[in-house]
């Protein structure tokens, strides 16, 4: 009987001790102890910065795009499809948050907890991801 439970007290180690360190691994190595324990969603969070400034940039190469393209004898048409895709822009950051906002809602509480922040800014990273790639997409149709 003791033999049994000193095993059972072994694997229960084994297994926390695999699981701290694959924790550690994820979060970008396995000495990240002096980064402290906030530090996995402090990375969450400035991924989701960085991706927001990506979607910034490609907006905005993408816009610089459309206004230099020339239609010939079709200036109206550039136009308006500049202002439909700086509205389009306006509406998508809208959409992006407030998507972010309910799905953050739906899967954690209370909405002022760190974890809150954490799927949140998560979520703003996997949507913008995806309006990089549409961006890019519709970017050919704009090429010289």
């Amino acid at each position: 009987m003791i033999i049994k439970a000193t095993k059972l007290h072994v694997l229960i180690t084994f297994c926390f001790i695999l699981s701290t360190t694959v924790q550690a691994e994820d979060v970008g190595g396995s000495d990240t102890t002096h980064l402290g324990h906030d530090y996995p969603r402090q990375l969450v969070t400035k991924k989701a910065k960085l991706s927001s400034v990506l979607v910034e940039k490609e907006y905005k190469t993408l816009l610089s795009r459309i206004k230099a393209r020339a239609y010939p004898g079709d200036k109206e048409h550039i136009a308006e499809i500049a202002k439909s895709f700086i509205i389009d822009q306006k509406n998508w950051i809208v959409f992006r948050d407030s998507h972010c906002e309910l799905k953050a809602n739906v899967y954690v509480y209370p909405s002022n907890s760190r974890m809150w922040a954490s799927e949140f800014h998560s979520c703003q990273t996997d949507v913008n991801e995806q309006r990089i790639k549409f961006l890019k997409g519709i970017s050919f149709e704009f090429e010289k």
